[in-house]
């Protein structure tokens, strides 16, 4: 599921904003380089917890690492729970 996920995130990463081309793919820091604020988290979540049927809690996104594209698949994978 970890790359199911994984590929869900750089899709909705890049139908926002075309990814630079120097991305180094799970280091890459999508929340605060303009391509996920506010409003566009909120929308992220919701589309991750819609597609893997799972819901994910405010605290799964506290720690730091959950910025950067390989901290948030991991936290999602280890931490969503399923809705099912």
């Amino acid at each position: 599921m970890t790359e199911a996920i994984r590929q869900c995130v750089f899709r909705l990463i890049e139908e926002k904003s075309k990814l630079p081309k120097d991305v180094a793919g799970d280091s890459f820091k999508f929340i605060g380089s303009g391509h996920a604020n506010t409003i566009g988290i909120i929308k992220f979540m919701a589309e991750i917890e819609f597609e893997f049927v799972m819901e994910i809690s405010e605290l799964d996104m506290v720690p730091p690492e959950f910025r950067i594209v390989g901290g948030f698949v991991a936290s999602i994978s280890k931490n969503g729970r399923s809705i099912t």
